[in-house]
């Protein structure tokens, strides 16, 4: 988790490049464990996070699907089988035509904190920057150490 805003494809390589990819709130599950964290963060550093209100997570409309087609970028899931949409409105946050928000494919998925970390659609090009959460691939107990690249368990026990 970053409240360093950056785009969203910055954002995403940072999550890579640390072992993860950005977080899939694929259910309410993901969602209270999202939310227990990046609140823990807040209460702990509020110098550095409390001002940053929205952070990128895993969800993206797929351009070559079409309009509105939103997929996971790390999940297998089918997006539709869990959302948290701002306001109960899909796709909030893209254009609206004719009454209806409609994508243009170049949105992707942010939370916004002061709404219980509702789903807001946003531009995923360059000039949009937020925070972001990651969802690391290490298994429990190990940590990603970048400098080696890869998912460690320092113990204190003697080998």
């Amino acid at each position: 988790m970053s409240p360093i805003t950056k785009n969203f494809a910055d954002a995403r390589h940072r999550c890579i490049a640390e072992g993860g990819d950005l977080f899939p709130v694929v259910n309410d599950n993901m969602h209270v464990k999202m939310k227990e964290f990046v609140n823990k963060k807040r209460n702990q550093l509020p110098d550095y996070y409390l001002d940053t209100l929205y952070y990128w997570v895993g969800g993206k409309v797929d351009a070559s699907a079409g309009a509105n087609d939103w997929e996971w970028l790390s999940h297998y899931q089918p997006f539709d089988d869990y959302t948290r949409w701002h306001s109960g409105e899909d796709s909030i946050g893209c254009s609206v035509v004719d009454g209806v928000n409609t994508c243009d494919g170049s949105e992707a998925l942010m939370v916004q904190v002061e709404a219980d970390y509702a789903w807001r659609a946003a531009d995923a090009s360059d000039s949009t920057e937020v925070g972001y959460v990651c969802l690391s691939d290490c298994k429990i107990g190990y940590e990603w150490y970048p400098q080696v690249r890869r998912c460690l368990r320092i113990s204190e026990e003697p080998a």
